[in-house]
């Protein structure tokens, strides 16, 4: 991204659904990144240890 110059996808795609999403999306104002943002996160960040440590040889995280 940084060599082509682009933004990172996701970041976009929050950016232009809250910027054209009309009156219903901003007038959750911050609640539209705790709801929606952050619960994709969560399940992105869930799937990601499921399918790393689906593996015996690899464990994630090594340490917490």
């Amino acid at each position: 991204m940084t060599w082509s110059g682009l933004m990172h996808p996701p970041a976009a795609a929050c950016c232009f659904i809250f910027v054209s999403g009309g009156p219903r999306i901003k007038n959750l104002g911050y609640l539209y990144i705790f709801f929606p943002v952050l619960l994709d996160v969560g399940i992105m960040v869930f799937l990601a240890l499921v399918i790393n440590n689906a593996c015996e040889t690899r464990k994630y995280p090594v340490y917490w």
